[in-house]
């Protein structure tokens, strides 16, 4: 073998992949391309997916099967570089979004590639669902007695709820008059205004719902009719209003 033999076998190859100043990468190189015959480093080795090829340059990737597809969302048509988890579809860089799922015990953490529709889809129905729950988190809180143990324990003070009607009060020579008689006080704790209406949790263990809405009354509240069809995110801020009171008074 001789020397020129010798040198040219112990001189690695290194990346002949053109960077954008027009030189040659020039890092010792990890393969060669089937396409354009360049030897390429790792940084300049074609990937898809999990997939990492030691044939193709990532120039050359586009003459690839997988480097044919195109990205599928909007008519984008540019080269896709993944696959959305949902729907399927063919995505590009720019619609790609890697969204975190939720973490378990045994699955620490997984972010998955969602295409951008479906990415802000899930979202939504992600954020209706946390929306739900802590509805019935707070519902639960408040329905239990637990909300009301924790006010008893705290400082805050209980404050008059009357329970009013309208009742006809006849006259001697008059067919009467319409006047306000309190028919019940109970007490309870005024926790502010949600959405255009007043709510207090009433001082009772017995009564199944004691979130109750409220009018100023004389010296406290009193009840107002309820409300047929109640936001329930009145149950999340009555709750975190409670969990705000008592902690700041304990």
């Amino acid at each position: 073998m001789d020397e020129e033999t010798i040198q040219r076998v112990a001189t690695p190859a290194v990346c002949e992949v053109q960077l954008e100043n027009g030189q040659a990468c020039g890092v010792i190189a990890v393969g060669r391309c089937v396409f354009c015959g360049h030897a390429f480093c790792d940084t300049h080795r074609a990937r898809f997916l999990q997939r990492v090829y030691t044939d193709t340059c990532a120039p050359c990737f586009p003459k690839t099967e997988e480097g044919k597809q195109r990205c599928e969302v909007d008519n984008c048509g540019v080269t896709a570089v993944d696959h959305c988890g949902i729907c399927k579809r063919a995505i590009c860089a720019t619609h790609r979004i890697f969204e975190r799922l939720p973490t378990t015990v045994f699955q620490p953490e997984i972010y998955v590639p969602r295409c951008r529709p479906c990415f802000d889809n899930s979202s939504e129905e992600a954020k209706r669902a946390r929306q739900r729950a802590e509805a019935v988190e707070a519902r639960e809180y408040l329905l239990s007695g637990a909300a009301r143990k924790a006010l008893l324990s705290s400082k805050e003070e209980p404050v008059a709820i009357y329970q009013i009607e309208s009742q006809l009060k006849k006259g001697l020579f008059s067919s009467g008059k319409w006047v306000t008689v309190v028919t019940s006080v109970q007490r309870g704790w005024f926790l502010g205004n949600f959405d255009g209406t007043s709510w207090a949790l009433l001082d009772v263990d017995s009564q199944p719902t004691p979130l109750v809405p409220v009018q100023p009354y004389r010296d406290g509240y009193a009840l107002v009719e309820r409300q047929k069809n109640r936001d329930f995110s009145a149950w999340v801020q009555t709750a975190y209003t409670i969990r705000v009171l008592t902690n700041s008074s304990s």
